[in-house]
């Protein structure tokens, strides 16, 4: 349920309804990814916060882990939907965020498809400056 989804990522249930009232929302829409992200916003005054909350919320833990983990592909969708307005964030620092995450292996395998955690995130050069280009 949508709605639990974002009061477990820390938004009032007053104001998930509230937004979906403003931005004309359905509780039933087929991708709630763009109201839940900018919902995501208001959850945590820093930039980092609210790209964990993109794990938290979208994320799943694995047996044994104790990080919620998303695929590339996955992670990058809601990246996007989060900095699309954002001027700082240029098509360029995207494709390098893009090209340091992990690698699929194997013939077959889509590099979209490889589960990563945030602490992967963190460790790229390309979200270190999109961090500083933020501030």
């Amino acid at each position: 349920d949508l709605k639990a989804k974002c009061v477990g990522a820390g938004v009032m249930g007053s104001t998930v309804d509230q937004a979906f009232q403003l931005g004309e929302f359905e509780e039933s829409i087929a991708d709630p990814k763009t109201p839940l992200v900018m919902l995501l916003t208001m959850t945590d005054a820093t930039f980092v916060g609210i790209v964990a909350s993109l794990f938290d919320v979208f994320g799943t833990v694995k047996e044994g882990e104790d990080d919620p983990s998303l695929r590339a592909g996955s992670f990058l969708e809601t990246f996007i939907t989060l900095t699309e307005k954002d001027p700082s964030m240029t098509a360029d620092r995207l494709n390098e965020l893009k090209e340091q995450l992990p690698k699929a292996e194997g013939e077959d395998a889509k590099d979209e498809d490889v589960t990563i955690t945030f602490a992967d995130i963190m460790k790229t050069e390309a979200f270190q400056a999109i961090l500083e280009a933020s501030e």
